[in-house]
């Protein structure tokens, strides 16, 4: 009876995952599939019996693809009369096959036909030489591979399930993408025992026929190979590949030449290949282990050993239809044919570099003949420097095949005798032979630990004779961790794939991996100067330092191309430096700003002090608050290992009860410095758990290294439920990340509560200025030494709060600070705050107090090395503190995890404790409080009954706003200076308005008339604001040489001032007609479009701004003009209201004659200001009286009209008084005429 299985999907060393015709779920209708790149596998039974399978008959199948191509594959014997044979089809479409066998009596062999249907698959392939940059590895789909291994037998015997998968996992989280393994090792041969002794007597545990007292080596074990794929599949669910050495020249059988024949060897090599080959966890079969040693154990290089290595080689090539990847792994030092002193002849590229046997060189130590063995202190010592790597992968590449490192030192183990050690370089010396490798332009690297490499769980070892013990152990993993940093660099930072050697640009000992004119990598191995030639490059780099031993990134500025160009590494440690070329954009309007105000000190702080008042403005805080007592309660406190924890309350307001714990040294002497922890929005905040318990970490880290530390709620979050996430704002809906209740005209019908300035950016940090009033008051805290960090929307409250108080003596905003992403949430975003500025400019205020920027590869921060950090590193460089800002980049998604941790408790330590600048701190064992101990309130512990809600805070805080205003209206001349310094900045930020400086300001004819007899239109341009501005002006009379008075008439969209244009221009008079809302919508890049979106009020200037801001120009423009004599304003109807605002803000020498239509607007009734006249904040700066008031105590005439009896006159009486100028200024309730307009002009 004949049989024929097919089997589809089949994940070698997954058996459960094996589906068979029989077991259904592979057929659609009498079509087979699998997906591509998958294994399909023929079963075959055998319809005879043979005395020995394994020679006694040769089976093999030819596939053809959909485009006629055929590969052969072997079949091989599993036992039980069962051959299979097995493909991975790399073709989309329906393939065929048939078998053939040697016997042409076996009818169960031969000729078995069908075909089978591949599918697309997300599947990337095998992996290969890159058939287009031949020095690097990639995968089929050509995505590069960066080959990062690592020597262990983890199919060893000797090796326990358990420590097996733990090493697998640890491996493979590191991040390892390929194991070095062998095809037979079932003991471990350092051991010095019989080899009786040593193998596994297990069924699945010896690879040949027989036992390992009587083997028969002509025969082999499925039950060994079942086994073997079955780790297989266990490095496929990790991600992790396999380099499988086919002979292993350790085992016993490989090392008796009378017992290992030329049949034996070639049956094992082609079974091995033939089962495996189809499995894409498979990276490269090696030939051997340092084979020079075979077969008598003795290294030598001779051409014999050579030519055996071709046969082999061959002979895996004929074996494996998919073509993986064929290389030999050398001894680390082989003399040349002729003797010791042909280095150059016995190195690995010049005996198989220019023939085909080879698809890749591997290398083993430096490959070089620089000495790797030494005397002392021990036999066999190596000196591991990894001095000569280089010059190998040098000399290999030319060949033009990739070149890889596969044992080039072992990290130690703490556990291990000295003997043993002696073997290994250690953690210093590994990473430094990684990164030559890396940098001379190998395509990966291969390292290995002493703990592990063994594949045993604990072996005997013999040393010089001395017997000692070698346990497995996963703790050697400090050079596992620098790995890391390597391949994330490698492959996450840079384009290695177009990167080669370039030491002609680079000084020694320093090497060099560029694409030259793009990206460059040095790396120093002892720190010291750095100079790259970049004579030939053009265009900007970004450079920053990465510290190998850290991974940490420190920003370096940028460079321009055309010259050579010189660093200094940060210590005499070994670090790297990178280049990369700038992305050719425009420039952004962030940058210049920042530019400009770096000027100079001077202007730097100047600019700091006018962002300081923006950010106070916009959160409702400008003018500033008194600040109530805060009446702390501190209670339940616990006493931990090094620190105390205690849970605090305060109010920030009256009513309002801020929440958080406080984190103390304990066995310490104070004054300490403090830490100021800031909630982001992780819902679990200060209490930790789960993988997001940040700020408890931090805090028991940086309690236990002498540093006060409070952590406190936001909004909403924790313990501080007396609010919602949202203060004086629509609702806002988290879970969908947008406003609950959507509304198109957002900016025209503003809350109530955003014209008293009440927003939930404000409350934040009016909190946050209260945490700092407490941490100063308390006697265990040094005032001169506090900092703030945190992370998200607590990295939004650390920067916001160190621009707007000195008290913050060092700041470490940690993945918040973007160019674009400003924040998305209510709590980041305060009405008016980004016009004309954004985060980095916030963040830069910092300066020059120590400020460390953190960002990660996986967020918005992901361009800070390039584009944030020299912005800033620029402001700190104007003020001689280039050494007080840094930015470090983890390769990570957006966290504040140990990483970051770490970098910010080296970087407080330093500027806070006068500790060493160090790249981090380790962070020790923690355990973060139960949550029932870190909570503040609680049946035992209740809010105070006079805790405040929402509604009844707003309206503390709108009483207060009254109360202050009332106290700030100028009553003499004293109180009129207080409140124009403190009232004059409110209403420009309020508006956004600017006056054009000299050369800003560009006027343009444009046309001749618009309709209007006797007008020309002119249109001006003013940087820094959108589009063109339009006004109507009479021409200047030829013969007129004379300055004569001018009348601009303000008016709004549509109404009509001809008559009055024409009256006055008949008089001789230069007449400028403004009507408003002819401006063009600005375009801002600050800010995602969704941000933009959903707070349109915190980037975009309201209708009434720029009516504000075109009347502002308008002014300048007349009043620039030296044909300009004296100037009038009249704005007509609904005009007046912004014109008043304009001329409150124009400089105090521009002194006018204003004739103002006030529209019967009553300036205190929140009702006033919707629609068009909506402007957030307006009631909190006292709106219309405070224009008034700052305008008319000034000078020049004033005439309010249609004030209608809603104007409360007397504080703007009261402040004209004071000025003595109480007969400039008519108020009249009624409204004037056009007819009255004139004859006041005139």
């Amino acid at each position: 009876m004949r049989t024929i299985k097919i089997q589809r999907g089949l994940a070698l060393g997954m058996l459960a995952l094996v589906h068979s015709l029989a077991a259904g779920g592979i057929a659609r209708g009498q079509e087979f599939t699998v997906p591509r790149y998958e294994v399909f596998e023929v079963a075959l039974t055998s319809s005879k019996d043979y005395a020995n399978p394994f020679l006694g008959v040769t089976v093999t199948g030819t596939f053809t693809s959909p485009t006629g191509r055929k590969l052969v594959a072997y079949g091989f014997y599993d036992g039980n009369k069962t051959w299979r044979i097995r493909l991975a089809p790399d073709g989309i479409g329906v393939w065929s096959y048939v078998t053939q066998s040697s016997d042409p009596e076996n009818e169960g062999l031969r000729s078995r036909e069908g075909t089978f249907r591949c599918l697309p698959a997300s599947n990337r392939g095998f992996i290969r030489p890159s058939p287009i940059r031949p020095y690097v590895l990639s995968y089929d789909d050509s995505t590069p591979f960066f080959a990062l291994g690592d020597t262990c037998p983890v199919t060893s015997k000797g090796l326990s399930d358990a420590n097996r998968k733990a090493y697998l996992d640890a491996r493979a989280g590191k991040p390892f993408n390929f194991v070095r393994t062998f095809a037979s090792l079932t003991f471990n041969a350092w051991t010095g025992k019989p080899w009786s002794e040593r193998i596994s007597k297990d069924p699945d545990g010896f690879p040949w026929g027989g036992t390992p007292e009587a083997p028969d080596y002509d025969r082999l074990n499925p039950a060994y190979f079942q086994r073997y794929e079955k780790i297989l599949g266990e490095l496929k669910e990790r991600g992790v590949h396999a380099e499988i050495v086919v002979y292993n020249l350790y085992e016993i059988p490989f090392k008796i030449p009378a017992d290992w024949t030329r049949a034996r060897e070639e049956l094992w090599g082609r079974y091995v290949v033939s089962r495996l080959s189809a499995d894409p966890t498979v990276l490269m079969w090696t030939v051997a282990q340092e084979f020079e040693r075979y077969p008598d154990g003795q290294y030598r290089h001779a051409p014999t050993d050579d030519d055996w290595v071709r046969r082999m080689a061959k002979l895996i090539r004929e074996a494996d239809p998919h073509r993986h990847p064929v290389t030999v792994h050398p001894w680390g030092r082989t003399p040349g044919a002729k003797g010791e002193d042909d280095v150059e002849g016995g190195r690995i590229g010049a005996r198989f570099g220019p023939g085909r046997e080879l698809d890749v060189l591997c290398h083993q130590h430096n490959s070089y003949g620089t000495a790797i063995w030494v005397p002392d202190p021990a036999p066999g010592y190596w000196d591991g420097s990894g001095a000569g790597v280089e010059k190998a992968i040098w000399a290999d590449r030319k060949f033009g095949k990739p070149v890889l490192n596969t044992e080039y030192g072992y990290g130690w183990s703490k556990d291990y005798p000295t003997h043993i050690n002696n073997q290994a370089h250690g953690t210093d010396k590994c990473r430094r032979a990684a990164w030559r490798i890396f940098t001379a332009g190998g395509a990966g690297l291969a390292a290995g630990f002493i703990g592990t490499f063994m594949g045993h769980d604990h072996a005997d070892v013999y040393f010089a004779d001395k017997k000692e013990s070698a346990p497995f152990v996963l703790e050697e993993m400090g050079h596992a961790k620098e790995l890391s940093y390597l391949h994330d660099f490698v492959t996450k930072r840079i384009r290695f794939v177009e990167m080669n050697p370039a030491q002609e640009l680079v000084n020694a000992p320093n090497l060099c991996l560029a694409n030259p004119g793009q990206e460059y990598v040095v790396y120093a191995p002892a720190g010291g100067e750095v100079t790259l030639d970049l004579s030939h490059a053009r265009g900007d780099f970004a450079v920053a330092w990465m510290n190998p031993r850290t991974g940490v990134f420190q920003a370096a500025g940028s460079v321009a191309g055309a010259a050579r160009r010189t660093w200094t590494a940060p210590d005499t440690n070994d670090w790297v430096l990178h280049l990369k070329q700038s992305t050719p954009t425009a420039r952004h309007d962030w940058q210049e700003r920042l530019e400009r105000a770096a000027r100079s000190p001077e202007s730097w702080r100047a600019r700091r002090e006018e962002i300081r008042q923006k950010i106070l403005v916009s959160a409702g805080l400008w003018p500033e608050f008194e600040r109530p007592p805060l009446q702390p309660v501190i209670f339940h406190r616990l006493e931990r290992d090094g620190y105390t924890v205690e849970n605090v309350h305060f109010e920030t307001w009256p009513g309002l009860h801020l929440s958080g714990n406080l984190y103390r040294p304990l066995g310490k002497t104070g004054p300490f410095p403090a830490v100021l922890f800031a909630q982001g929005h992780g819902v679990n905040g200060r209490f930790g758990g789960g993988p997001r318990s940040e700020i408890p970490v931090g805090a028991i880290t940086l309690a236990r290294m002498g540093f006060v530390v409070f952590c406190y709620d936001m909004a909403g979050y924790c313990d501080f439920k007396q609010l919602a996430h949202e203060f004086g704002e629509p609702r806002w809906d988290p879970s969908r990340f947008r406003f609950a209740t959507e509304d198109k005209d957002a900016l025209a019908r503003p809350s109530a509560d955003r014209l008293w300035g009440l927003n939930l950016l404000g409350l934040q940090l009016w909190n946050s200025l209260r945490v700092m009033d407490f941490l100063v008051a308390l006697p265990d805290v040094d005032p001169r030494r506090i900092a703030a960090t945190g992370a998200s929307g607590g990295g939004s409250q650390t920067f916001l709060l160190a621009a707007v108080d000195e008290r913050v003596a060092c700041a470490a905003p940690v993945c918040m600070v973007a160019a674009e992403f400003q924040g998305g949430c209510l709590c980041e975003n305060a009405p008016l705050l980004r016009i004309d500025l954004n985060n980095v400019e916030i963040t830069a205020c910092a300066a020059p107090r120590p400020l460390l920027l953190v960002s990660a590869t996986g967020d918005w921060t992901q361009h800070n090395l390039r584009l944030e950090a020299p912005a800033i590193q620029g402001v700190y460089e104007s003020l001689g503190a280039e050494d007080r800002f840094r930015c470090v980049q983890f390769d990570a998604p957006h966290n504040y995890n140990r990483d970051s941790r770490e970098t910010v408790y080296a970087w407080f330590a330093r500027w806070l404790q006068r500790a060493p600048a160090v790249d981090r701190i380790s962070e020790p064992p923690f355990t973060v409080e139960a949550r029932e101990d870190l909570t503040v309130f609680s049946p035992d512990h209740p809010r105070p009954e006079l805790a405040v809600d929402a509604t009844a805070l707003a309206a503390v805080l709108k009483e207060k706003i009254r109360a202050q205003l009332k106290e700030l209206w100028p009553t003499d001349v004293a109180s009129l200076e207080r409140f124009r310094k403190v009232m004059t900045p409110a209403l420009r930020h309020l508006f956004a308005a600017r006056w054009p400086e000299a050369g800003e300001l560009e006027a343009r004819p444009l046309d001749s008339g618009a309709g209007k007899p006797g007008f020309h239109r002119t249109g001006l341009v003013q940087q820094g604001l959108p589009g063109i501005l339009k006004i109507l002006e009479t021409p200047v009379p030829a013969h007129s040489a004379d300055a004569r008075r001018a009348t601009l008439a303000v008016v709004p969209v549509a109404a009509d001032a001809s008559s009055l244009a024409a009256s006055l221009a008949d008089a001789g008079e230069l007449v400028f007609v403004l009507s408003l809302g002819t401006h063009e919508p600005e375009r801002i890049s600050t800010g995602t479009s969704e941000q933009k979106k959903m707070f349109p009020a915190t980037y975009h200037r309201t209708a009434l701004a720029w009516q504000v801001q075109d009347i502002l120009t308008a002014v300048a423009y007349v009043t620039g003009r030296r044909d300009v004599s004296t100037m009038r304003v009249v704005g007509l109807g609904e005009a007046g209201i912004p014109a008043l605002f304009a001329l409150a803000l124009a400089p105090a020498d521009r002194r006018v004659l204003a004739i103002l239509d006030l529209n019967g607007i009553n300036d205190a009734d929140e009702s006033a200001w919707t629609g068009p006249r909506a402007q957030p904040m307006i009631l909190r700066v006292g709106g219309l009286r405070t224009a008034a008031i700052l305008a008319a105590s000034r000078g020049g005439q004033w005439v309010l009209h249609n004030t209608q009896g809603r104007l409360d006159a007397t504080v703007l009486r009261q402040a004209v008084r004071a000025a003595q100028r109480e007969s400039t200024l008519t108020i009249s309730e009624a409204a004037w005429d056009v007819d009255k307009i004139r004859q006041t002009l005139r």
